[in-house]
This record gives C-alpha cells, structure tokens and sequence, in this order.
C-alpha cells in the first residue's frame, strides 16, 4: 500500500535537509512550529489532519512543490 501522510516516514538526514529548508523557505509563513495563524494554514493538527487523510505523500510532495511559496510557485529545491 501507499505510503500516507499520516503513516509516512523519513531517515535522519532527510529530516535534518528538510529542517534547513524549511527554516529558510517555509518558517516565515508557517512559523517555527508549524502552527497556523491568521495568514497561513499549519502544517499540523486536525486541520491537516483532515486535509490530508488518506492521501499519499506523493500527493503532499507534488501538491508542496508546485504551489510553494505563493510568491515563487515551483520553485522550492527537490532535495
């Protein structure tokens, strides 16, 4: 089966790559702690939760990188 966003997994060095990416590309919207606000949705909690159910991280990553960030669609690095 598929892997979901909710059952997805990562190594170490992919977690520490996508912390520095997403601390310079993504942090200044979604916050530090992925938290939503006023302006942007998180990146955690019910709200994503529901967002994403039963989806793939297929989905997740092709749906991020040609709609991310608003103001450069496309743009963020593939690794």
């Amino acid at each position: 089966s598929a892997t979901t966003v909710s059952r997805g997994y990562y190594t170490e060095p992919q977690a520490r790559r996508g912390a520095d990416h997403y601390r310079r590309l993504c942090a200044s919207c979604h916050g530090a702690a992925f938290t939503p606000d006023d302006f942007s949705p998180g990146l955690t909690g019910a709200a994503f939760e529901w967002r994403w159910k039963g989806r793939t991280v297929r989905e997740f990553y092709d749906t991020t990188r040609t709609t991310m960030p608003p103001d450069a669609a496309g743009r963020l690095p593939s690794s």
